[in-house]
């Protein structure tokens, strides 16, 4: 959960009684422009102390509800300190939509220092078929996580997109399976020299387990802000698993 999507459950509510409330109605009722409350309901705008304060009184919450949205915002501040601008946090419809590698591949290309815009570049880039590019470019349109410029070349609309954390997931386990099959070709494929697979096998305590859970997640994003410093030329997956190997032992 994230302000975001606390929006949206609150824009959905009012659907779900009034079928004709839109997101204009949603904005004059929480006193902001319409163009502002569609921006942050696309991750572009972020929202502040001051805005957070006047959409609880707006929406009339409880003192229990106001805690729990404030500290939901003090969770994305701290989150995005420690982690980055992961800050637009894909629904399981929106997953599923581009749960295909091809899609966060196209983001990261984008962001390469001689991107072009052409999906016959991308294609040939990738690897991938131009029809596979132009389907995967039409679904990232569709979720404004990229747009067209007036001059027809790509950018991004938001720098970095998540998934939920430790909620089951049908569709996130497939785009698991579909990555796990790419690094199984990438042994074949890849010299050593621009790959590294290591692991290591620990007997371990798992009431650590959430703790090392987020540590993971701390360091994929460290060593993500550190591999993006500079000039961007190629695009890398990185992918770390920990599974146990014994079958749990009751503790009857």
């Amino acid at each position: 959960m994230d302000v975001v999507i606390f929006l949206k459950n609150q824009l959905e509510e009012r659907k779900s009684k009034n079928p004709s409330y839109s997101i204009r109605a949603f904005a004059r009722d929480l006193k902001i422009s319409p163009g502002r409350l569609v921006d942050i309901l696309n991750y572009r705008v972020n929202v502040g102390p001051r805005l957070l304060e006047r959409i609880a009184e707006r929406l009339k919450l409880s003192d229990a509800e106001v805690r729990a949205l404030k500290d939901i915002h003090t969770n994305e501040k701290q989150n995005r300190k420690l982690h980055g601008s992961f800050n637009r946090s894909l629904s399981d419809g929106e997953y599923a939509l581009i749960v295909a590698p091809i899609h966060y591949d196209i983001l990261s290309l984008l962001e390469t220092k001689d991107f072009n815009s052409d999906p016959r570049w991308i294609a040939k880039r990738l690897g991938k078929t131009v029809h596979d590019v132009n389907e995967a470019l039409n679904n990232l349109l569709s979720l404004n996580l990229i747009k067209k410029t007036s001059k027809g070349t790509l950018k991004l609309v938001t720098h970095g997109v998540t998934t939920t954390n430790n909620i089951p997931s049908d569709v996130i386990k497939e785009a698991h399976r579909v990555v796990l099959h790419e690094a199984l070709r990438s042994l074949d494929e890849h010299d050593l020299d621009e790959r590294d697979f290591s692991g290591i096998t620990m007997a371990i305590n798992v009431e650590k387990l959430d703790e090392a859970k987020e540590m993971i997640r701390a360091f994929r994003r460290k060593l993500c802000k550190f591999l993006e410093t500079g000039k961007k030329t190629e695009v890398y997956t990185l992918r770390v698993q920990l599974f146990p190997k014994t079958v749990r032992q009751s503790t009857k």
